[in-house]
């Protein structure tokens, strides 16, 4: 069988340089859940060649459909915290608690590559954003998922010059939340990708 791979977040950036990196391969053949088909970033992975399925995190039904309509044998799994847009810890681990659950019932087989965060499953719960990702590295690996892999990445080296982070770079200094004197490791999301 051909491999299928149903992204998340492939209209984001962990998941967009995933789709860039199956789609350069040429190997196999690449899905994506969103959230609206026609939404402008969507039909952009259309016109790529991306088969698209509509759903969401808050549809454990859709995301079902979606491995089960891709006859999808792999899947990149992201879960986003965004503070800012009222997504609490909980519901970042609930909704990747569903989509694990989801793929387990329609593909248990399926090979399941999770970006998690450095330092989870070590961090106190008072670090709700990198506890959050423990607690669904901690369900994948209890799941039926036979096949699984991890990946822990650090803090993004894009955010040091992002427009959402007011693009720092361009300001010439880049402020960060932790002591000026600390080592931070950075991590390419276009290396996420290729992983």
């Amino acid at each position: 069988m051909a491999n299928k791979v149903l992204v998340f977040g492939a209209t984001g950036k962990q998941g967009g340089a995933c789709v860039d990196a199956l789609l350069a391969g040429k190997q196999c053949e690449v899905h994506a859940i969103v959230r609206k088909t026609e939404s402008p970033a969507a039909k952009a992975l259309q016109a790529r060649g991306v088969i698209l399925h509509q759903g969401d995190f808050k549809s454990k039904e859709s995301m079902e459909a979606a491995m089960r309509n891709g006859q999808c044998n792999a899947v990149f799994l992201m879960t986003a915290y965004h503070p800012f847009k009222n997504n609490k810890p909980k519901a970042e681990t609930a909704q990747g608690m569903s989509a694990i659950d989801a793929i387990a019932a329609v593909n248990p087989n399926a090979f399941v590559f999770f970006t998690s965060v450095a330092g989870a499953g070590k961090s106190p719960a008072a670090v709700t954003h990198i506890s959050a990702k423990g607690l669904i590295e901690a369900h994948l690996k209890q799941s039926a998922i036979k096949r699984w892999f991890i990946l822990r990445p650090t803090a993004f080296y894009e955010s040091v010059d992002d427009k959402a982070n007011g693009n720092p770079l361009k300001k010439g200094k880049v402020k960060y939340l932790t002591r000026a004197e600390a080592t931070v490791a950075y991590v390419s999301i276009v290396d996420i990708g290729h992983a």
